[in-house]
């Protein structure tokens, strides 16, 4: 059986099928436009027995029924997870009468072969395996996915392998497979002679190791922490449960730490911060990059005037200055004070600074030998207000009227505009304790009206400061594809775990 669609409405269909873990978050609007799309498109559905089509259309109009009376939010506002469930009750009995979900992936040059693979897999009778005809992308967009299961967020770290297909078991397992790949064990477990679709062996074939008829990509791996401060009873209690998390994402290549080290410019807390630093080595070879935030150089973060700036422990803190690069990862780092300057918690990058930046960077590039870099400027305070007309939420804001006005970079555009020049891909900053997503395209103030699109990514507080919930980001970059990915990790405070809230998928330059 198969029903056409695109990766974001797909974790709604992997939730009707396994009914497991917590729903997506997706909007009134969205969830109305899928249940009309259900009984109208007639092209999204393909079925061997013309009763599937029917029991669909009539479970999605009890759905829409259900959405319309039970909830009265603004259209653009997620909906409860209680509402969501109530609504797609009708639609869940008839998805969950399939073991096995399978979700062809690809850009539009790979639409023969998967409208192929979809058909075949939609067609293999007597096995309860539902597929989704894909809805193809277009190669040089980014693709963005809120609360992706496992085999989701695979496949997008993974989008310089794309044709491939994903995999989702009635019981929330999911893995993503390359095309060939794919095939080889849908049709192992058609097969296999079982009359449905049995989870343990099902899983075991689809693990099994992979036959490799090429070399796999190599991608780096990047974590990137903010707003630790240390110093503080929170700090202490929740660094062990940060560290332990992050073993599931080695090997680590790089950490980038972007401000707020410790929370007090004081000895003690320096020493706290270096002890953290000692247990982050663990997972790295490489020293962190870290950059210094407010509460770094300012008493409880801020200043005014002269009031307030304490800065001897700057002076004995071994933080990356200028350029930061690293031939074997292929990765060039350019790090910013923006701490330095500003009254309250404000910040700015100086004239001063960018040009002792831009100095080092082609001092250390006369042979060119930076060239196919991914270039990243480091800095704690946010270059975007919040929010941003052009703001991917991935998680709920933390502000108030007025707020910006205490805590903004006050010469951002003149910053961005100098990344865009240096044609530098990706910001990452802290400062706000809220993870966040921005794509740009900016000026980069040469002749022509040149653009670079940058994509800024924010962290929160990695530590939980404050009783927000802990956060991390892992960039993941292929150096041969020029391709990368970020996925936003967040734990609720009281340690419930980190999940992945949204991935962030480049798409490969130059292909489609």
């Amino acid at each position: 059986m198969g029903l056409r669609y695109d990766l974001p409405s797909s974790t709604v269909v992997a939730h009707l099928i396994s009914g497991s873990g917590t729903p997506p978050r997706v909007t009134h609007a969205e969830v109305e436009a899928f249940l009309r799309s259900l009984q109208h498109d007639h092209d999204r559905m393909l079925s061997l027995h013309g009763d599937f089509e029917d029991d669909v259309r009539r479970a999605a109009r009890e759905s829409t029924t259900r959405l319309q009376s039970a909830t009265f939010q603004r259209w653009d506002a997620y909906l409860p997870h209680d509402v969501l469930d109530s609504c797609l009750a009708p639609l869940a009995r008839i998805f969950r009468s399939y073991g096995l979900l399978v979700l062809p992936i690809g850009n539009r040059h790979d639409g023969h072969d998967l409208d192929l693979f979809a058909s075949e897999a939609a067609r293999a009778p007597g096995h309860g395996i539902l597929t989704l005809i894909p809805g193809l992308y277009q190669p040089a967009v980014n693709v963005q996915v809120l609360d992706p299961d496992d085999g989701v967020r695979d496949a997008l770290r993974r989008r310089d392998e794309w044709p491939g297909a994903i995999f989702i078991l009635r019981d929330g397992r999911s893995v993503f497979l390359p095309l060939d790949t794919a095939y080889e064990r849908l049709m192992t477990i058609v097969r296999s002679g079982l009359p449905g679709v049995d989870p343990a062996r099902t899983w075991s074939i689809l693990n099994e190791e992979e036959r490799q008829r090429r070399r796999p990509p190599v991608r780096r791996r990047l974590l990137h922490l903010s707003d630790l401060h240390l110093g503080t009873q929170r700090a202490a209690r929740a660094q062990d449960f940060l560290l332990a998390n992050l073993g599931r994402f080695m090997p680590l290549d790089h950490v980038v730490i972007s401000g707020d080290l410790f929370n007090n410019p004081l000895a003690k807390h320096r020493e706290a911060y270096e002890h953290f630093v000692h247990q982050v080595r663990r997972h790295t070879r490489k020293l962190p990059v870290v950059v210094p935030g407010n509460h770094d150089q300012r008493i409880s973060g801020i200043s005014f005037w002269r009031l307030g700036g304490r800065r001897r422990q700057m002076v004995e803190l071994d933080w990356s200055r200028g350029l930061v690069h690293d031939a074997e990862t292929r990765m060039a780092f350019f790090c910013f004070d923006s701490a330095n300057t500003g009254n309250m918690a404000r910040g700015s990058v100086s004239q001063d600074q960018l040009l002792k930046v831009g100095t080092k960077f082609d001092t250390e590039n006369l042979d060119a030998e930076l060239r196919g870099h991914l270039r990243i400027a480091v800095v704690h305070h946010h270059p975007y207000p919040y929010p941003a007309p052009n703001e991917t939420p991935v998680t709920g804001p933390r502000t108030w009227p007025g707020r910006e006005r205490l805590l903004e970079m006050t010469d951002a555009q003149s910053f961005l505009t100098w990344c865009a020049g240096r044609d530098i891909s990706l910001v990452l900053h802290g400062h706000r304790h809220v993870p966040r997503l921005v794509i740009d395209d900016v000026a980069t103030g040469q002749p022509r009206g040149q653009h670079r699109r940058i994509t800024t990514v924010g962290c929160g507080t990695s530590l939980g400061a404050g009783g927000s919930p802990m956060s991390f980001n892992v960039i993941e970059w292929n150096a041969e594809s020029r391709s990368w990915s970020v996925d936003f990790q967040i734990s609720r405070p009281d340690g419930q775990g980190f999940h992945s809230v949204m991935v962030q998928a480049s798409p490969p330059p130059g292909r489609g």
